[in-house]
């Protein structure tokens, strides 16, 4: 297969939309990314209008220290949590782990909006955060 207009994976130029949306559709919610290669990018394209917090850590195999950050920024009130799609994902493991600790402390992550690439891929995937009651977690 040849190249992509728009771009594939990480370089996909769908990260534009995910800006977008991030700065008009959840709007002062906090955004933690949940893979590598989505900070910068999302930074850069909003001119650092949006901060954004790395949920992620750069192996393959997630350490005991990154599950305490999961359970740290599985504290973030009101957050949203973005994914990249499994055949772009940089370290599709640790986003396995924290859905492990999200799940053993009773809590569920949502799928809210899938984003996508120029020829219908999911390359970008937003999750909040609920209890199995509904509810935001506190």
């Amino acid at each position: 297969m040849g190249n992509s207009p728009g771009g594939r994976g990480i370089w996909s130029d769908s990260i534009s939309t995910v800006s977008y949306a991030l700065e008009q559709d959840y709007r002062g919610r906090p955004v933690v990314a949940m893979d590598w290669g989505l900070v910068r990018s999302i930074e850069f394209l909003t001119k650092v209008r949006l901060r954004v917090r790395e949920g992620c850590e750069f192996a393959a195999e997630p350490s005991p220290r990154y599950l305490d950050l999961c359970r740290a920024v599985l504290r973030e009130q009101n957050a949203v949590y973005l994914v990249g799609a499994p055949h772009g994902s940089s370290f599709p493991r640790c986003w396995e782990a924290c859905r492990q600790v999200a799940h053993d402390a009773g809590l569920d992550f949502v799928l809210e909006q899938t984003f996508y690439e120029r020829d219908g891929t999911a390359n970008t995937f937003l999750f909040s955060l609920k209890s199995p009651h509904g509810a935001a977690p506190t």
